[in-house]
C-alpha cells in the first residue's frame, strides 16, 4: 500500500497585435486605505485536455479575491488562453474589487488572433506588462499547464520514452503543432521582468533539481511537484486567500508552506501527490555537491547511458519512484 509523501525541501531549491493598452486606474485600497503591495500573475494555458480544470481554477482564484478578508492586499492578474473552452482569444486582465466591493475585470492586454502562449516572446510581453503596471514589494507567478519533465529529448537512451525538458502545451496556435517552452526559454522570459519572490509551477514533473537550477536567479522560492499533478491543480481559493495575507516577503516561507500543504491535503488519497517547497538560494551549493558526485561516477553513468533492453532494468529498478505506478516520467 502506498503512503503519500509531503516533501519540504529547503536545499533545492516580434510582433504582436495589441488592442488594449494598460489602464491608468490605481489599485483599490484595502480597509486601511493602503493599496495592495503584492501582485500575483497567474499564467494559465488551457488549450489542451486541462481546459475545464483551468476554468475552475480561474473561478476559484477570483472568488478568493471576493471572499478574502484581505481583499485589496493582492493584485490578482490572470493571463488566460482557453479557446478550446470558450472560443475567446487570449487575454490578460486584472481581477479586483470596485468601490461597491463587487468583482470586476480590467483588461490589460488582448490579441486579435490566436497566439502560441508558449512562445517565450509572448511570455516576456505578459511579464513585463504586469510587473511594470504593478511594481509591488511582493511579486509572484503561477504557471499552470502540462509539463514534460526534466529528461532531455536528445539523450538518456535508458528511458523508453524520453521526455523533453519542457513546460506548457498550447494545442491551438498558429504554428499547427503543440507549443511548448524549454526550461531555459522560460528562464529567459522571466529575466525580462523583475526577480520574482516566488513561482508556483502547477504542472507535472517540475519539482526537481534541474528545474530549480534553471530558475535559481529569477525567483527566490519555488513550489512544484516531482510527480504528476492532479488535473484539478492547486486549490486556488485556499492558496490565493493565504497569499493575500502576506504583508512582506518575510511572510512568504510560511505562506508557501501552507499552500504546498493545502495541495497535499486536497489530494490525500492519491499517493503521487508529492509537492516541494524550494529555497532557490541554496541551489548552487547543491549543484556543486552534485558535480562532485558525477565526477566520481562517470564510468557507471556511461554504462547506464549505453544500456539496452533488459539491462535497463538494472538501473531503473533502483531509481526512487514518486508516482503510483512505474513510469519513466516518475523516475528521478
Amino acid at each position: 500500500m502506498y503512503k503519500k509523501l509531503y516533501t519540504l525541501n529547503w536545499l533545492m531549491a516580434g510582433i504582436f497585435s495589441m488592442l488594449a493598452i494598460v489602464s491608468c486606474q490605481e489599485p483599490i485600497s484595502d480597509e486601511d486605505g493602503k493599496p495592495a503591495d503584492h501582485t500575483l500573475l497567474m499564467y494559465m494555458i488551457g488549450d489542451n485536455n486541462l481546459t475545464s480544470y483551468l476554468e475552475t481554477n480561474v473561478r476559484q482564484a477570483s472568488k478568493a479575491i471576493l471572499d478574502s478578508v484581505s481583499s485589496g492586499k493582492l493584485n490578482l492578474v490572470i493571463y488566460k488562453d482557453n479557446m478550446l473552452y470558450d472560443d475567446n482569444l487570449p487575454q490578460l486582465y486584472w481581477v479586483h474589487l470596485n468601490e461597491n466591493l463587487e468583482l470586476e475585470k480590467e483588461e490589460l492586454l488582448t490579441w486579435d488572433s490566436e497566439i502560441d502562449s508558449c512562445d517565450p516572446e509572448i511570455m516576456a510581453q505578459v511579464i513585463k506588462t504586469v510587473f511594470s503596471r504593478f511594481d509591488t514589494k511582493i511579486k509572484g507567478m503561477v504557471f499552470a499547464c502540462h509539463a514534460a519533465g526534466w529528461v532531455p529529448l536528445v539523450s538518456n537512451r535508458s528511458y523508453n520514452s524520453p521526455r523533453r525538458n519542457a513546460i506548457g502545451a498550447d494545442e491551438k496556435n498558429p504554428n499547427n503543432k503543440i507549443g511548448t517552452t524549454e526550461l531555459w526559454e522560460l528562464r529567459q522570459s522571466l529575466e525580462q521582468g523583475p526577480k520574482l519572490d516566488y513561482i508556483i509551477l502547477d504542472c507535472c514533473l517540475m519539482g526537481n533539481a534541474e528545474t530549480a537550477y534553471e530558475l535559481r536567479d529569477v525567483a527566490h522560492y519555488m513550489v512544484a511537484s516531482p510527480a504528476e499533478i492532479q488535473g484539478e491543480g492547486m486549490p486556488y481559493k485556499t492558496v490565493i486567500t493565504r497569499l493575500s495575507k502576506c504583508k512582506s516577503v518575510k511572510d512568504l516561507p510560511e505562506a508557501l508552506d501552507y499552500c504546498a500543504r493545502s495541495y497535499f491535503d486536497e489530494f490525500n488519497p492519491y499517493p503521487g501527490a508529492t509537492v516541494d517547497l524550494y529555497d532557490l538560494s541554496h541551489v548552487k551549493s547543491l549543484a556543486d555537491s552534485y558535480r562532485q558526485l558525477i565526477d566520481s561516477n562517470r564510468a557507471r553513468l556511461a554504462e547506464m547511458d549505453e544500456a539496452n533492453g533488459p539491462a535497463i532494468d538494472k538501473w531503473t529498478n533502483n531509481f526512487q519512484q514518486y508516482g503510483r505506478e512505474y513510469s519513466p516520467d516518475n523516475l528521478h
